[in-house]
């Protein structure tokens, strides 16, 4: 499968101490995770069947002109590898992420797609300590709400879109973890 002309150039940015492993990079992941939307987008999506990395959390993003289309993702890995991992959350983010409904778009030039691995968490001390390079995982009881790396920058307003990604009432009582890992923009 094609993916078509490469627009402008990849970011990548280190977020903690994820090495890939072999020969695939996370730009690598980040086109599975293209191909992934394209072939869900075209109605012909199929899991990935293997992978060589081993199995860690990550998180897909899909976006057109700086807007949100979907993003889905695991904290911890319910596949065997991470390519699986980044194609399963690919297909999610393209169809199921309930905030924003199924993507409906052709798959274009003008769409990024983002992968956010999982390296690790930490518990977070002092929110004001949250630099912008740092996700944030807030847990209340069954209920999580996951901010990642780069989305925003001022740590109150991390914090309150925490609340509202888990469904909880600001202030109330919850676990705050730091969320560690490295990223790859298509």
């Amino acid at each position: 499968m094609v993916l078509g002309a490469f627009v402008g150039t990849y970011l990548m940015a280190k977020i903690g101490g994820f090495e890939p492993e072999g020969d695939l990079s996370l730009l690598n992941l980040a086109k599975i995770a293209r191909q992934a939307v394209s072939a869900s987008l075209s109605q012909s999506y199929k899991p990935l069947a293997t992978g060589k990395l081993k199995a860690m959390g990550a998180f897909v993003t899909i976006e057109k002109n700086g807007r949100v289309l979907g993003c889905r993702g695991f904290l911890d890995s319910p596949h065997p590898s991470l390519e699986q991992t980044v194609d399963a959350a690919a297909n999610m983010a393209a169809r199921k992420d309930p905030r924003y409904g199924p993507v409906l778009l052709a798959p274009t030039d003008s769409w990024r797609v983002t992968v956010t691995v999982v390296d690790g968490l930490q518990p977070c001390r002092e929110i004001s300590d949250l630099q912008p390079n740092q996700g944030l995982v807030l847990t209340q009881g069954n209920r999580t709400g996951v901010v990642l790396p780069f989305e925003g920058k001022d740590p109150e307003t991390r914090l309150k879109w925490a609340y509202t990604k888990a469904g909880a009432k600001f202030q109330s009582a919850a676990k705050l973890q730091i969320l560690t890992g490295r990223r790859c923009r298509l």
